[in-house]
């Protein structure tokens, strides 16, 4: 009972994880099932199918086993129709691959979304991106194909005795594993990827850019693949994300019209560390430092900018709201002034000119910089204000991480030369991670002691045979 359940299950997933395509059963959990109208995609719903899967695996695995103590006419038929179908599917994909690669493409850049790209990048690329994505699948269905006819060829010798248990058991072990590293391995080694060659080429807009060894920001309004910059490890204010967090939506859509992809207000390019600013066209006025020769893009250096950490002079007191209206309206020197919504404890003194701030380690979650000034100064660093996780620490001490020019953060720093720190911490991270990896043992040993407990229980009926 328990697996035609999880068969059932996998089944009514797969249908759900298609969305729109099957209106009948999509719609019916869209608006009736609790929550289920709160995943941002419907295919999140094939992790059922990936719970599923492996149990209905071993059960399969058991079967096995048992069919070969007591084969039958009825089982050997069954066998024998596995590696037919096996065989079957692989020179399906051959047949496939031969006959239909022109009707599969022309029929998705017929279709809604095949337009919309062709829209959004050109015909020459998306010709690029749908041959890539063809031949993914294709080597997709190889390997799928090649795995299920060994694996069925070595079910079908086990259960005819043709192959020790030993033999089978290392086999199915081999298949599997070669199963995963290959779905691990594409992403690992994205880079050397046909398709990643054509569409990420270095430009020498980019050569450029990556000669600044600085910490900086670019806002790139001449790329057509979103978020391109990150490819080569630029940071771009302009482009993507599913997932903004609300403090750093609430500024784009009150100082930014709203537009998330495209930072087009120069104050935010100025507060949010943006040093170079990439156009398709000249902006009047305004003197480019690089032309692409390949491109004809330009490169304008931003004379406004705020570095990633600096000092500031003063502190205003204001409501969040009152601060984004400043920020919109662009009316103060964020590298003079910084606006908090709560007093700081002590006085702040102007900024010297001879202060040094220095950034030695900068990564996605740490954060070292070594400053010196002689009187009690506010430091910026123009990265999101994010109390869920980010600490600060001066000379080894905790301080707090205050809240500035509302979606920033900045620490107090005293006179002196000090070792200033963040880092990311999570505790809820850390203690899953600890339950995981303990668990991930405990399940790796008593699968050693199952085999050793089956191993010694077979030695033991063969002496008694």
């Amino acid at each position: 009972m328990f697996v035609q359940f999880l068969i059932i299950l996998s089944i009514v997933a797969i249908i759900l994880s298609f969305g729109y395509p099957s209106p009948l059963l999509y719609d019916f959990f869209y608006y009736n099932v609790p929550y289920f109208n709160k995943f941002r995609a419907p295919s999140m719903i094939l992790v059922l199918v990936h719970f599923a899967l492996p149990i209905l695996a071993a059960y399969g695995i058991k079967e096995i086993f048992g069919i070969r103590e007591n084969l039958t006419p009825k089982d050997r038929k069954a066998l024998n129709i596995l590696v037919g179908i096996s065989g079957l599917l692989l020179i399906s994909g051959f047949v496939f691959s031969a006959i239909f690669q022109t009707t599969y493409q022309e029929a998705v850049a017929a279709s809604k979304y095949g337009k919309q790209m062709i829209q959004a990048y050109s015909e020459t690329t998306f010709a690029e991106i749908s041959n890539f994505i063809f031949d993914e699948m294709i080597a997709d269905w190889y390997r799928v194909g090649i795995i299920a006819l060994i694996g069925s060829i070595l079910i079908y010798a086990y259960s005819l005795r043709k192959i020790s248990s030993s033999l089978f058991s290392i086999g199915l072990f081999v298949l599997i594993a070669i199963d995963l590293w290959q779905v691990s391995y594409r992403p690992m080694e994205v880079a050397e990827k046909k398709a990643d060659k054509i569409m990420f080429q270095k430009t020498d807009v980019i050569n450029f850019l990556l000669e600044d060894k600085s910490k900086f920001r670019i806002a790139d309004f001449t790329s057509q693949i979103v978020n391109l910059p990150a490819y080569f490890r630029l940071e771009s204010v302009n482009g993507y994300h599913s997932a903004k967090l609300r403090i750093y939506q609430d500024l784009l859509d009150v100082a930014n019209q709203g537009s998330t992809s495209q930072v087009t207000n120069p104050f935010l390019w100025n507060l949010l560390n943006v040093k170079y600013v990439i156009t398709p066209q000249q902006i009047g006025g305004m003197q480019p430092i690089f032309q692409s020769q390949q491109t004809g893009a330009f490169v304008y250096f931003n004379a406004g900018y705020t570095p990633r950490a600096y000092f500031v002079d003063s502190v205003e007191v204001m409501k969040n709201i009152d601060i984004l209206n400043k920020i919109k309206d662009g009316a103060f020197d964020p590298r003079k002034v910084a606006f908090l919504e709560k007093e700081l404890p002590n006085k702040l003194s102007k900024n010297p000119e001879n202060s040094i701030v220095k950034i030695k380690n900068y990564q996605n979650e740490y954060i070292k910089i070594e400053t010196e000034n002689s009187s009690d100064n506010l430091l910026v660093l123009s990265e999101i204000y994010y109390p869920a996780g980010w600490k600060a620490y001066i000379d080894g001490k905790e301080t707090e991480i205050l809240k500035t020019n509302y979606a920033l953060r900045s620490v107090f720093v005293p006179a002196g030369k000090h070792t200033i720190e963040m880092k990311f911490e999570s505790p809820a991270f850390e203690k899953g991670k600890l339950i995981s990896t303990s668990l991930n043992i405990v399940v790796v040993i008593l699968l050693g002691i199952g085999f050793f407990i089956e191993i010694r229980r077979r030695k033991k009926s063969k002496l008694v045979n």
